[in-house]
C-alpha cells in the first residue's frame, strides 16, 4: 500500500491499494476500505457491478472523491481512497482488503494528519521579542532565537492555549526580553516551528532593528 505516514491537513490525500488478480477472478473482486479497526467499512467497491464505490462510514460521507480513478484497469479503477480536505479526525489506521470467493488479502498502514500553522508572527515591541504561532495540530515545537551584539540567545519556553476559533487546534507563543540599547544593526531574530513525527519545519527570520 502506498501511503504517506504524515500528511498536512487541508491537502487532499490519496491512499493506494495495490493488488493483482487473474481473469477468472475479476468478476468476484470485492474491495473494502476500513478505518481504525471499525467493523463498518469506509467504502466498498465491487468492480463487476459497474456502479462505483459505495460510501458506508458516516465520517467519510462528505470527504471522499468518488470520481477519482486510480487506474485505467476497470477492475482497479476505484481501488484508491481519495480523501478531500482531511483534518486530524482522519488520522489513524487504514486497511484495504481485497477478496474473491477463494482468497482474501489485506494491507494496512498508519496515517497521521497534522495541521500546519495558519500563521507565524515574529515581532519585537518595547524590548519583548515574541513568536506567535496560530491554529496548529498537534502541539508544535517553537524555538525563538536572537542575537545581541552577535551573541546568540535562545528560548523554547512555550505557552500553549486552545485556538479560539477551533478548540481542537493549538496556539503557541514564545517570548523573551532583551535590552534594545545593546542591539546592533546586524542582530537578527528567528522563530523555528517544527511538528514532531512530520517533516514540517518552518523558520521565520528578521532583523531586530
Amino acid at each position: 500500500m502506498s501511503i504517506p505516514t504524515s500528511h498536512p491537513g487541508g491537502q487532499d490525500l490519496t491512499l493506494s491499494c495495490d493488488y493483482s488478480y487473474t481473469l477468472p477472478e475479476s468478476d468476484q473482486l470485492v474491495l473494502t476500505w476500513y478505518h481504525n479497526g471499525s467493523p463498518i467499512p469506509i467504502y466498498q467497491w465491487v468492480p463487476a457491478l459497474d456502479m462505483g464505490p459505495q460510501v458506508i462510514h458516516q465520517l467519510f460521507k462528505d470527504n471522499l472523491d468518488l470520481t477519482y480513478e486510480a487506474s485505467d484497469d476497470k477492475f482497479k479503477k476505484h481501488s484508491a481512497l481519495r480523501i478531500i480536505n482531511p483534518d486530524q479526525r482522519f488520522s489513524g489506521n487504514y486497511k484495504c482488503r481485497v477478496s474473491t470467493f477463494l482468497e482474501e488479502v489485506s494491507e494496512d498502514k498508519d496515517v497521521f494528519i497534522y495541521v500546519p500553522p495558519a500563521s507565524i508572527a515574529l515581532t519585537i515591541t518595547e524590548g519583548v521579542i515574541s513568536c506567535q504561532v496560530e491554529a496548529v495540530y498537534p502541539q508544535p515545537q517553537v524555538i525563538l532565537a536572537w542575537t545581541v551584539n552577535s551573541t546568540v540567545y535562545t528560548s523554547n519556553e512555550m505557552e500553549l492555549t486552545a485556538n479560539p476559533l477551533n478548540s481542537k487546534l493549538f496556539d503557541a507563543s514564545v517570548a523573551a526580553t532583551t535590552d534594545e540599547a545593546d542591539i546592533a544593526p546586524d542582530d537578527i531574530m528567528t522563530c523555528e516551528v517544527k511538528i514532531d513525527g512530520t517533516d514540517y519545519d518552518n523558520r521565520v527570520e528578521k532583523h531586530i532593528l
